[in-house]
């Protein structure tokens, strides 16, 4: 198999802007490839497989991400991986009036670039109601995604059993409206980590 060096950053997501994290620990998921980053937020991980592969990232106080990148044989763009604070999550599940469990993780399918509103997604294991997050980054307990100008909008499901991964997802457009895809190779198949939160992204177009 063909390996390469890939180099990113790691920031905290907020709304107000991204804040670079010094001392999150980056790894090949399912692997002992893992760099840990500098002040800057900045990592270098070596001997990296080709292909499509799925980063996680972590670090205390946070809920981590895992999120998948193909990976070239020749160099790449650095690639930008994510935190939340642990209190930004409680928040949001506070207003959901439901508890996170750091023993659970979570799956967030981000639909891309068409989406209208409306669109639903499935995954294939038990969770609490599916959410999405409301122009005003508040969130809404539904199936159906809202989603702003760009076209862009998530629908995330928290509660989800780590003996329950790696996991399918389905996605579903508007009826005559939208039709949408998970922008991954069939079959793939999503990490459900503790404490963390695994992306599945989904492209959405204007129905024929």
């Amino acid at each position: 198999v063909a390996t390469t060096t890939v180099a990113g950053i790691v920031n905290i997501w907020l709304p107000e802007g991204d804040i670079p994290v010094e001392g999150a620990t980056v790894t090949v998921f399912g692997t002992q490839i893992s760099a840990t980053s500098d002040a800057s937020g900045l990592f270098t991980l070596e001997n990296v497989p080709t292909g499509d592969i799925f980063f996680t990232t972590m670090a205390d106080g946070h809920w981590g991400f895992a999120d998948s990148y193909y990976v070239p044989e020749q160099t790449s763009e650095p690639i930008r991986l994510m935190l939340l604070p642990d209190d930004y999550v409680i928040a949001r599940a506070n207003a959901l009036e439901r508890t996170v469990s750091p023993a659970d993780g979570m799956l967030e399918i981000q639909f891309y670039l068409g989406a209208a509103g409306g669109e639903t997604g499935s995954i294939g294991a038990p969770s609490d109601a599916p959410f999405t997050i409301a122009l005003d980054g508040q969130p809404v307990e539904q199936a159906g995604v809202i989603a702003n100008e760009h076209g862009s909008g998530m629908l995330i499901f928290s509660s989800v059993k780590t003996d329950d991964g790696p996991i399918a997802v389905d996605v579903a457009g508007v009826s005559g409206v939208t039709s949408c895809v998970v922008d991954d190779a069939e079959g793939t198949t999503f990490p459900i980590i503790a404490k963390t939160i695994t992306i599945a992204d989904s492209y959405c177009k204007q129905a024929p």
